[in-house]
């Protein structure tokens, strides 16, 4: 509501200043037919201002671009109560230095930061019995908002569920990760030792776009998905 009063104000001030511009143009105009294109009132000497030509572009005013800028801002914050719309993953390991050796080498993520998760605080939160928690933090980019995972281990590995495939379990069943060229991604799988699944890569949409994936040291499945190199 206090946008759209700004936005009411700012139109009637640069209405009022258009305004008085061709009252000051009409003025000119007057003191032009007499001969005279100065203006001595108050003792200082002023051209007067050039009449626009039709056609010529309207300029805003910093204040309506200020309210814009504002709007702008506003609208933006209205769209999402999130700081960000990337979620960051928690994956429980086996083997922590496997498990980043297969998401460095053989998908593309990279180490960013890692951290202990004192055993209080994981207790306190929820998230174990007291245990604490060894965390090293992916990303799959250097942009800010890139996707990160956190490859986590405890001093006693949890069992592992059922990964024979992803129906064999409820959950969150698998990583999509999203390529530029698959045959550049399939080189990397194969450089770094992993197995591709059945019959990857699989292509879909008519052939343009293609689907290939893999398991983790723990099973978890990852899928690439991509169009294949040129």
């Amino acid at each position: 509501m206090q946008i759209r009063r700004l936005i009411f104000l700012s139109s009637e001030f640069d209405y009022k200043s258009r305004q008085k511009s061709f009252v000051d143009d009409r003025r000119c105009r007057h003191r032009s037919s007499k001969r005279s294109i100065f203006n001595y009132s108050s003792f200082k000497l002023a051209k007067c201002r050039k009449i626009p030509q039709k056609g010529t572009p309207m300029k805003f005013t910093p204040l309506l671009i200020l309210i814009s800028s504002l709007l702008a801002t506003s609208l933006s914050a209205e769209e999402s109560e999130f700081q960000t719309t990337t979620i960051d993953l928690g994956v429980m390991v086996g083997d922590l230095e496997k498990s980043i050796q297969f998401y460095t080498e053989a998908v593309g993520f990279s180490v960013v930061g890692g951290f202990t998760a004192d055993s209080q605080v994981v207790k306190d939160s929820g998230l174990g019995d007291g245990e604490a928690l060894v965390i090293k933090t992916l990303a799959l980019g250097k942009e800010k908002g890139a996707t990160k995972i956190k490859l986590m281990q405890a001093k006693e590995s949890p069992r592992k569920g059922s990964q024979t495939y992803i129906t064999s379990q409820l959950g969150f069943r698998y990583l999509t990760i999203h390529v530029k060229n698959m045959d550049v991604s399939v080189t990397r799988l194969k450089k770094a030792g992993v197995k591709i699944l059945a019959k990857g890569p699989v292509a879909l949409s008519g052939g343009k776009v293609y689907l290939t994936v893999v398991k983790d040291p723990d099973g978890n499945f990852v899928e690439l998905v991509g169009p294949a190199g040129q």
